[in-house]
C-alpha cells in the first residue's frame, strides 16, 4: 500500500478522519489583527509606534510555537472544508476559523508538534501554495491561550467542516483501553491490514474498519498489548510511506460481557444486573491475573466497565462455575495451590488449565506457559539476494554440467568414506552455490549423506546463514531438507535452529520453505521450540497464508509434534478465533481445532469469543460454518448452549441483524433451525424467537425467507 502525499495536491489527497478534541479554542481574529499592525512608514513587526494609515502586513512576527497556526492571504472563497482538507494529514485537528473579510484564518491542532510540522511544510515544501491553483498564503502561530466563545464567528469544527467524524464521535477515552483507534488510513484499508501490522504486539480479539469514516478498530485481547502498540505506532508510518503518518487513540470497546461466557441462567442474571464483581471471588481472581498493568482492579469493576480491560472469554474462565478456572480460585484451592503474587498468572495458564482437563501432565503444562516468554524478533521476508551474490552464488553453466554429473556418479558408486571426504574439502568453497543448483544440490546432498562427522560439520557452517533463502529455492529446497535430516548431534541441531529461528513465519508462509521448517520437527524439544514459538507470536500471520496454514495444519498432526506445544498453539488459535475464521486459510486452523484436535473444552473456549460478534460472523460465509460447527456436536453441551442464548438474547438483537442479511445471514439461520443437534426446548425457543423477528421486520412476504418460515411454523 502506498502513502497519501500533500506534496502534489493536498486537498485531492485527503488522509482520512482524525483524533479531534470538541472544544474550541485560541484567539479572537480581532485581537490578532491588532498586533499585526505595522509601525509607521514600514512593513516590519519591531517598532513599537502605532499603525501607517492604510498599510497593513499580514506576515507574522517571530513567535513561540504554539498548537493555533495563522494563515493569511487566504483567498476569500475558501472553505472551511477545504482548509481542513489541506492541514488534516499533518495531525488532529482540533478546530478551524475563516475570517473572509481579513483574507486569513486559523488552523487549531490538539498538538504542537503537528502544527509546527504543518507549518515548516508548507513553507519550506510546499513553497506556501496550499494548492495547485491557490496563491501563496503565509503562516504563523497564533496565540494559544486565547479561547474564543464556541459560537464564535467563523469557528468551525473539523466534522461540520467535511462530514467526518471525530473521536467524540467514535466514542474514544482518553485512560487507556484494550481497543484502539486508527485514523487517517485510505477507505482502501481492509482488517486483515490492520491485523497484519499490529497482531504483532499480542493476540487481537477482532478487528474492524469503517470505510466511510476513513478509521478503524482493532480490540486486543489484553490491555497491556495495546498500550504497547500504541506507544510503538502512534504517529508512525506503519501503512506504508505514502500513506503518512497515522494516528492512533484508546476506544471503547463494543462487545459487552454479558450473557455469552456464563452458561448458568442465573448467574448470568446476576452479571448482567449487578456486574461481574457480585462473584465474590471475581476480584482475587482479577488481581492474579496479568495483562492489564497499572489499572486496579477496583478500576476495572467499577461501572460494569470491565470489558475495557479484560476480555469477554478471560471473564468467563474467571467467573462461570463450568471451568476449573473458576473453580481454583473459588475454593482457592485447586489440584495445585494458587499464585498469591499479583499478576502471576496469564490467560496461557489459564487455557493450558482447560486443554489439559484430564491429562497427566496438567500441572507440568501450566507450569510450562506460566513465565511470559520475551518478544521474539522475526524477519518479515528473506533475503533472496544472496542466491545472486557473485560471491556466493555462482551460476553453473552448460560446460560446468559434464564435471558436476562425473562427481555424482563417482557419489553413486562404491567407495570409502575418506573418497566421499576428500570430494567434499574440494568442493567445500562451492557448497552455497551448490544447493542450489539444479545438479548441484543432488552433489549437496550426497555430500551430507557419505561424509564423517567432521566434515559435515565444516559444511554445515558455510552453509548455516543461508539455509533460509536456499530453502525457499526450487532446488535449494531439497539439499536443505537432506542437511536436516542428516543432522545427528546437539550442535548441529543448534546450528539449524540459529540459522532458520528468525525466518519462521516467513519460511512458513513459503511454498518451498515450510517443508524446510516441518524437517526440524524432528529434532524434539528444545531445538524444534522455534516452529511452535513462530505460530503462537505470529498466529494471525502466518494462518491467513495459503502455505501457512497448512503448514501449521500439518505440523499440529504430526506424530512427533509434542502434546505441549499442540496446546500453546490451540491457545493461539482460540485467542485469535474471530480472525482466523473470517480468513478463507485461517478458517482451517479453526476447523482443525474443532474438528480434528480432540482437545477438551475448546468449544466452550471458542463458544464465548464468537458469541458477541455473532450478528458480524453469521453474516460472513466462512465464519458461519465455524459458529455451525460449535452448534452441530454432541460433545460439549455447554457451548451450544452459549450459542443458542447469544442467538435468542433480544438485547444484542443477532437475529435481527444475521436475518437482515439475506445474502448468508438468512442461510445461516435456515441450517441453524434445521440442526439435529438441538434439543426440543432448544429449538422451541429458537423457533420462537425467528418467528417473533420475522412478524417484527415484516418478512412474510419476502421469497428469501419462505423455506425458513416453512421450517420455523
Amino acid at each position: 500500500m502506498g502513502r497519501l502525499s500533500v506534496s502534489e495536491d493536498p486537498v485531492r489527497h485527503l488522509a482520512g478522519p482524525f483524533s479531534i478534541r470538541f472544544q474550541a479554542s485560541h484567539l479572537i481574529a480581532d485581537e490578532y489583527h491588532r498586533r499585526i499592525q505595522s509601525q509607521p512608514g514600514g512593513v516590519g513587526w519591531a517598532g513599537s509606534g502605532g499603525p501607517s494609515e492604510g498599510v497593513v502586513s499580514l506576515s507574522p512576527p517571530p513567535q513561540q510555537p504554539t498548537r493555533s497556526l495563522w494563515v493569511g492571504n487566504l483567498d476569500p472563497k475558501t472553505t472551511p472544508a477545504e482548509l481542513q482538507d489541506v492541514f488534516a494529514p499533518y495531525g488532529a485537528i482540533e478546530s478551524l476559523r475563516l475570517i473572509p473579510e481579513k483574507e486569513c484564518g486559523f488552523v487549531n491542532f490538539v498538538s504542537v508538534a503537528d502544527a509546527m510540522r504543518a507549518k515548516e511544510d508548507v513553507l519550506n515544501r510546499l513553497g506556501g501554495q496550499l494548492t495547485k491553483t491557490s496563491g501563496l498564503v503565509r503562516i504563523g502561530y497564533g496565540k494559544a491561550e486565547s479561547t474564543p466563545s464556541p459560537n464564535a464567528p467563523g469557528l468551525v469544527h473539523p466534522r461540520s467542516a467535511g462530514g467526518h467524524p471525530g473521536p467524540a464521535d467514535l466514542n474514544l477515552q482518553t485512560q487507556p483501553t484494550r481497543a484502539l483507534w486508527v485514523g487517517s488510513i485510505p477507505p482502501t484499508t481492509t482488517p486483515n491490514h490492520l491485523l497484519a501490522v499490529f497482531s504483532a504486539f499480542g493476540p487481537i480479539e477482532s478487528a474492524r474498519v469503517l470505510t466511510h469514516k476513513s478509521c478503524g478498530f482493532v480490540n486486543f485481547e489484553r490491555l497491556d498489548d495495546a498500550v504497547s502498540a500504541r506507544k510503538a505506532l502512534n504517529g508512525r508510518e506503519i501503512l506504508g510511506n505514502q500513506i503518512g503518518p497515522v494516528r492512533i487513540g484508546f476506544a471503547k470497546v463494543p462487545t459487552k460481557v454479558a450473557t455469552a461466557p456464563f452458561g448458568n441462567g442465573d448467574v448470568a442474571q446476576t452479571a448482567a444486573q449487578n456486574g461481574i464483581g457480585s462473584y465474590p471471588h471475581i476480584y482475587d481472581a482479577l488481581s492474579h491475573i496479568s495483562g492489564v498493568t497499572g489499572v486496579p482492579v477496583e478500576k476495572q469493576l467499577a461501572d460494569g466497565q470491565v470489558q475495557d480491560y479484560r476480555s469477554n472469554m478471560l471473564v468467563g474462565l474467571v467467573a462461570d462455575e463450568h471451568y476449573a478456572t473458576a473453580h481454583m480460585f473459588a475454593n482457592g484451592t485447586g489440584s495445585a495451590p494458587v499464585e498469591t503474587t499479583p499478576g502471576s498468572l496469564n490467560e496461557m495458564q489459564l487455557l493450558m488449565r482447560e486443554l489439559s482437563q484430564g491429562d497427566d501432565e496438567l500441572e507440568e503444562h501450566v507450569a510450562a506457559v506460566a513465565a511470559d516468554r520475551p518478544p521474539k524478533m522475526y524477519y518479515t521476508s528473506i533475503p533472496l539476494a544472496v542466491l545472486n551474490d557473485p560471491r556466493f552464488a555462482r551460476r553453473y553453466s552448460q560446460h560446468d554440467a559434464p564435471r558436476l554429473r562425473e562427481i555424482r556418479k563417482r557419489l553413486e558408486g562404491e567407495f570409502d568414506q575418506e573418497e566421499a571426504d576428500s570430494i567434499a574439502q574440494d568442493l567445500m568453497d562451492e557448497v552455497v552455490p551448490l544447493a542450489s543448483d539444479y545438479i548441484g544440490n543432488t552433489l549437496v546432498q550426497k555430500l551430507f549423506e557419505l561424509t564423517s562427522a567432521p566434515v559435515r560439520k565444516a559444511m554445515l557452517e558455510r552453509i548455516a546463514p543461508h539455509l533460509a533463502p536456499i530453502g525457499t529455492h526450487k532446488n535449494g529446497t531439497w539439499a536443505v531438507q537432506k542437511i536436516i535430516q542428516c543432522a545427528e548431534d546437539e550442535d548441529e541441531f543448534a546450528l539449524i535452529e540459529q540459522s532458520l529461528a528468525p525466518y519462521a513465519p516467513p519460511l512458513l508462509l513459503n511454498d518451498f520453505g515450510n517443508y524446510v521448517v516441518q524437517g526440524a520437527l524432528r529434532f524434539a524439544p528444545p531445538h524444534s521450540d522455534f516452529i511452535f514459538d513462530a505460530m503462537v507470536d505470529r498466529i494471525w500471520e502466518i494462518g491467513a497464508g495459503r502455505f501457512g496454514a497448512r503448514s501449521t495444519r500439518q505440523t499440529l498432526e504430526n506424530p512427533d509434534a509434542p502434546r505441549l506445544q499442540v496446546k500453546r498453539v490451540a491457545s493461539a488459535i482460540i485467542l485469535n478465533a474471530i480472525p482466523l475464521a473470517t480468513s478463507s486459510n485461517g478458517a482451517l486452523l479453526v476447523t482443525w481445532l474443532l474438528e480434528s484436535s480432540g482437545l477438551p473444552n475448546r468449544f466452550s473456549l471458542v463458544a464465548p469469543r464468537f458469541g458477541p460478534h455473532l450478528s458480524h460472523l453469521c453474516t460472513h460465509k466462512l465464519a458461519s460454518q465455524s459458529i455451525m460447527r460449535v452448534i452441530n456436536q454432541s460433545e460439549d453441551d455447554k457451548a451450544q448452549q452459549i450459542m443458542i442464548d447469544a442467538f435468542v438474547d433480544r438485547d444484542t438483537k443477532v437475529l435481527e441483524d444475521v436475518l437482515g442479511d439475506q445474502m448468508h445471514g438468512v442461510p445461516c439461520i435456515h441450517r441453524l433451525a434445521g440442526s439435529t443437534y438441538l434439543t426440543e426446548e432448544r429449538r422451541e425457543t429458537l423457533f420462537g424467537r425467528i418467528r417473533e423477528v420475522i412478524e417484527a421486520m415484516h418478512l412474510d412476504g419476502t421469497p428469501a425467507y419462505r423455506r425458513l418460515i416453512e421450517d420455523v411454523g
